[in-house]
């Protein structure tokens, strides 16, 4: 899936200030819990919850998750 992102505002720039483009071709894909983005499972922003690893977009949204994984998590 490309460019697929919800805003979920605050960071600047792009909506989660990871840097990156939305429309990059992503390969071997995962979603990040926090904002939806479709992310490469290459990405270093990654966190285990309950033994299942999660992967991000960004920092922020990595930050994001580990606050409080079971918002995320369903």
């Amino acid at each position: 899936m490309r460019g697929s992102h919800e805003s979920h505002g605050g960071f600047g720039g792009c909506c989660c200030g990871g840097g990156h483009v939305h429309d990059e071709k992503v390969e071997e894909g995962a979603k990040d819990p926090v904002c939806g983005m479709e992310v490469d499972k290459k990405t270093k922003y990654r966190a285990e919850y309950n033994g299942k690893t999660y992967y991000f977009c960004s920092q922020a949204c990595m930050s994001t998750f580990q606050k409080d994984p079971g918002r995320y998590v369903k």
